[in-house]
Order: structure tokens, then sequence, then C-alpha cells
């Protein structure tokens, strides 16, 4: 006789998803042939080669490769400072900041970011290449089929910057 799997999540039931998401935790309904990749902001900053912190942090324009497929950019474009690693998150600052996730060699369906300090990016995120959908700090981006590019652009007050905790990318491999 075989033995049998117990899954075990972060709230200790079975998961409720909705939108390819669970509601409760996070956690993303992976499609058969699915991979994921998921970084933190710290690992992002070990990658991009930068010390965690104020003026230290700072990923301006810097591509960092998230796995051989997929990378990240921050970009301060149109706000007043640039983006930053900060000990909770990568900071994107209000007035048209932008992320840009790009795969190569890779379809994107999914991407959840989480985000920290309660800055969730409001209610006025622009998103092209995808649909945004918001719950709890959590971030689901169900991506346009055909879509290379994500981005992401911060809206125009201080309630609209968007703290990056972790962003977590769900590809098949071309």
């Amino acid at each position: 006789a075989g033995a049998t799997a117990e899954i075990v999540n972060a709230h200790g039931d079975n998961h409720v998803y909705e939108g390819g998401v669970c509601t409760l935790c996070g956690a993303v309904n992976m499609a058969t042939g699915s991979v994921s990749v998921s970084k933190s902001h710290n690992d992002m900053a070990t990658i991009a080669g930068v010390t965690v912190g104020q003026n230290t942090g700072v990923v301006d324009g810097t591509a960092i490769a998230l796995d051989d497929h997929i990378t990240v950019q921050f970009d301060k474009a149109n706000a007043g400072t640039a983006p930053c690693i900060y000990s909770s998150g990568v900071r994107l600052y209000q007035n048209g900041a932008t992320m840009t996730i790009k795969a190569d060699g890779a379809t994107m369906t999914t991407i959840v970011i989480t985000t920290a300090d309660n800055y969730t990016g409001g209610s006025v995120l622009t998103v092209t290449g995808g649909t945004i959908s918001s719950s709890g700090g959590i971030l689901t981006i169900t991506v346009d089929e055909g879509a290379t590019e994500i981005v992401i652009t911060t809206g125009a007050d201080k309630a609209n910057r968007l703290y990056v905790a972790n962003i977590e990318v769900i590809y098949t491999e071309e």
C-alpha cells in the first residue's frame, strides 16, 4: 500500500482558490508543467550586489535575474526618489516609479507580489500586460496571453507607493 502525502500550508486548512490564488495564504494554484520562481527583497539585494538600507540599497535601472528566464527591474522613471531596497522591501515611490518583469524563453501566467508596511500601491497602480487584483497585502497579476513583459507603475500620492517584500512568478518554459 502507498503512503498518502499530506499538504501542509500556512493556515492549516485546505486552500481556498479564487482567481488561481489561495484567499487564506496567497499560495498559487499551479497548472501542470508550471514552474515557480520566488525571491524576497533580501534575495534581490544579494543578486543586485547592494546592501539593504537607505542610500546603499538603490536599484534604479538594475535588471535583477530571478532565474534563467525571469528578470525584474525597478526604475525611478517620473518619481522623485529612486527605488531602494530597505529592510521591509523594495520601495517604489509615488508619481510613476515602475517595476518591469520580463520573461525570456518562458510564458508567464501569474505574478504574486507580497507587499510590506501597508504600501500596496493603493487602487491606482497601472499594469500593462496583465490584470491586477489585491487582497490583504497580496497583489496578483494574471498575465495577458502572449505578454512577455509586465510593467507596474505607481500612482500620484504617497498612499500609492508600492513596497515589494517578495515576488513570485509562475510560468511555463518554452
